[in-house]
Order: C-alpha cells, then sequence, then structure tokens
C-alpha cells in the first residue's frame, strides 16, 4: 500500500508541477501547456493496449523514471534559453511519462493478491499528488523565491525516489518477465 501511495503520489506530481508552473512556462499560452500535458499521455493510454505486452514493466519503469527527469531538465534549460519548442517537449515527455507510469502501475496491480488495497494506495498517492505538484512549485517558487527552473531542477529527486520505490519495494520477479508474445 505504501509504496504504490508513494508511487501514485510521485508519478501525478510531474504532471501537475508542470501544470502549477504553466504562468513561467508559457503566460501567454497557459492552455496549450494544458493541452501538451494531457494529449501524450492520452494517447499512451490509448495505444498501451497494442504495444505494453511488447514491455517489460522493468522497462517501462525505466522509461517512465528517464522521461521524468528529460523533462525536468528540458523545461528547466527552455526557461532558461528562452526556448519554448524545449520547454513544450519536456511538458509532452512528462505527461507521456505519467501516462506511462500510470497504466503499467495499473496492470501490475492485477498480480498482486490484494489488488483493491495496492489500488486503494494507488488512488490515494495520485490523490495527493495534486497537493503535493502545487505545494512544491509553491515552496520552491514562492516562498523559498527560487526561480521555476531552479524548482525543476531540484525536482529531479521524485524521478530518483520513484525509481527507488519501484524497484526497492515491488516484488522484482515481476521486472524480469519476458514479454507476451501475441
Amino acid at each position: 500500500f505504501i509504496a504504490f501511495f508513494i508511487i501514485g503520489i510521485i508519478n501525478n506530481s510531474t504532471y501537475v508541477i508542470m501544470n502549477a508552473g504553466a504562468k513561467e512556462i508559457a503566460p501567454s499560452a497557459v492552455g496549450f501547456v494544458y493541452v501538451c500535458n494531457v494529449v501524450p499521455s492520452f494517447l499512451c493510454k490509448l495505444t498501451g493496449p497494442y504495444w505494453f505486452h511488447m514491455v517489460t514493466y522493468k522497462k517501462r519503469f525505466q522509461v517512465a523514471a528517464i522521461c521524468m527527469i528529460v523533462a525536468f531538465f528540458a523545461v528547466a534549460i527552455g526557461q532558461l534559453l528562452k526556448s519554448t519548442f524545449l520547454q513544450f517537449l519536456g511538458i509532452a515527455l512528462v505527461s507521456f511519462q505519467a501516462g506511462l507510469g500510470e497504466a503499467s502501475v495499473l496492470a501490475l496491480s492485477a498480480f498482486y493478491e490484494e489488488p483493491r488495497a495496492v489500488l486503494t494506495g494507488w488512488s490515494s498517492g495520485t490523490g495527493v499528488a495534486g497537493i503535493f505538484g502545487y505545494a512544491w512549485v509553491a515552496i520552491f517558487v514562492y516562498i523559498l523565491d527560487f526561480s521555476f527552473s531552479t524548482c525543476l531542477l531540484c525536482s529531479n529527486v521524485l524521478p530518483i525516489a520513484w525509481y527507488f520505490t519501484v524497484f526497492r519495494y515491488l516484488p522484482l520477479q515481476l521486472y524480469l518477465t519476458k514479454p507476451v508474445s501475441v
């Protein structure tokens, strides 16, 4: 329950952090920030049933962690370089990561004896992610007076915590299974 709760918070807080910084990213295109933060996730979940069986859980979780890190760096560096393209690319990556992580974790819950307990942990974590993500930005940007770029660079502790939680507290044998052929 606790591992799924933590994974739920971190997986969805990346998405929320980008939404919370939408005015910092593109003051005149806040709506486009939201679109870029939803469409890749939607497409990942929409197409997942056609390709998830070809990729192990381990690979999916590794890709999700890498996407988080690259996304935070891309938006932070895009802010410094005034590159709107780089920032939107980072937002799209974080959106894909959130969709990949969510669909994979929900599918993984079927392997547990008490799927209801892990789903409760996951859903509670994703609910807390909204508060956590906005609080993260508020603390770094408005209380500590850091730039949004610095806030994003500090956010790279989240994918590390996510990766550690996934690979330390979830059963390893689930990640080592071979993809199923159809």
